[in-house]
């Protein structure tokens, strides 16, 4: 019986490795992008996200208010309409000047939309997130 020579094994021993070393590139070449990218969208989800705020209603009408971002309670007066940008805005209250003025508020935050109209006879609007999503109701006094 004739046995196989020894550099029948090497070859396949070399070809093993090269394969192995292949598949070990492809897999790092290819693992290594989806594990950043994983990587990054943890921390855009560790980070605050941004929420808006826009005011509108009737043209020019004026409007004071308050917001709460990151537990700090900040005053605000303007003219609408308003637009308002911050992290972590958790609750805000808005009134009109002239209760017989529209302001309509429209929250967009991570994924989450509310418009909620604060209309004639109404002194404005109050909204939180305290469920987890935003809600809104008119303020009557």
């Amino acid at each position: 019986m004739k046995r196989a020579g020894a550099g029948l094994g090497t070859r396949n021993t070399k070809m093993m490795i090269a394969t192995i070393s292949a598949v070990v590139l492809l897999t790092t070449g290819t693992a290594a992008p989806w594990w950043r990218h994983n990587s990054t969208v943890e921390l855009i989800q560790g980070t605050p996200h941004k929420t808006l705020m826009q005011l509108t209603g009737t043209a020019s009408g004026h409007f004071t208010g308050y917001y709460i971002c990151n537990g700090k309670r900040t005053t605000v007066c303007g003219i609408l309409p308003t637009t308002l940008t911050e992290s972590g805005i958790s609750q805000c209250e808005f009134r009109k000047v002239k209760p017989n003025d529209t302001l309509v508020l429209q929250v967009r935050d991570s994924g989450y939309y509310l418009h909620f109209a604060a209309l004639a006879g109404t002194r404005g609007v109050r909204a939180d997130t305290a469920t987890g999503n935003w809600n809104a109701g008119a303020i009557k006094r």
